[in-house]
């Protein structure tokens, strides 16, 4: 119990300072500015890290209902997507809806991680941020290739991770039946499809911050990093287990 007390504190302490950086970095005039576009979506993703971690640590005895956040998420990206984020309540909305999102992605890690220890968790983690740092640090090094290629490898990623998702959702809820070593060949390849993600992500918000004229809707681009560093820290973390 103090070693939980004592690691929410730490992350309360981090959020706090993260959210003044956004306040400092990412506003100007009430409005998010595209001003410093590339750290602030960084800001927000760490910022959302902190916010789904402290959940986890705090609700970690959630064991049910993981549907309900799951539609509740897909809702909120819709929005965040649509969302007019022109206007001060637009922006203020937009981030609400961005927090309900991480609320909702937070229920549906916790029956995850209730199940694994402490030194699963972390090294989880620890993969997860490896892969993120290293996928990102070659689009640094090598941004003419990723420029090239994001035309065709982007919908190429997204058809394989329908497929994944169609095969996964025929295992579960048609054949009713889903073998040990099945998952752990479509975790590996999960794996490798986010980490190609994150790549090609960090192309995109690069042309995102080069388009981005007035105002910048960083929820929205960081829903994308979320989702990618989320898929693999699960998948990683189920990797242990099986």
């Amino acid at each position: 119990m103090f070693e939980t007390n004592k690691t929410n504190y730490s992350i309360i302490v981090v959020f706090v300072l993260i959210m003044y950086a956004i306040t400092v970095y990412a506003f100007k005039n009430g409005f998010p500015t595209c001003e410093n576009y590339v750290m602030n979506t960084y800001l927000y993703l760490a910022l959302s890290v902190c916010y789904i971690y402290f959940n986890i640590n705090q609700f970690k005895t959630y064991n049910h209902h993981v549907f309900i956040p799951f539609l509740i998420s897909i809702a909120a990206i819709i929005y965040i997507n649509l969302s007019n984020y022109k206007t001060q309540s637009g922006i203020a909305i937009n981030h609400i809806v961005w927090f309900i999102f991480l609320t909702a992605l937070s229920f549906m890690i916790i029956p995850i991680t209730s199940m694994s220890s402490n030194s699963m968790i972390y090294m989880a983690l620890y993969f997860t941020f490896s892969i993120f740092i290293i996928m990102s640090a070659l689009v640094y090094m090598y941004p003419s290739f990723f420029q090239k290629t994001m035309n065709f490898m982007f919908p190429g990623l997204l058809v394989a991770l329908i497929m994944i998702i169609l095969i996964e959702l025929y295992l579960i809820f048609i054949k009713q039946k889903y073998p040990t070593n099945i998952h752990r060949y479509i975790s590996y390849a999960v794996v490798i499809l986010f980490s190609l993600f994150i790549s090609y992500d960090t192309q995109l918000m690069f042309e995102e911050a080069e388009i981005c004229r007035k105002y910048a809707n960083y929820p929205e681009s960081s829903i994308k990093f979320i989702l990618d560093v989320v898929n693999i820290f699960v998948r990683t973390l189920a990797l242990q287990k099986r």
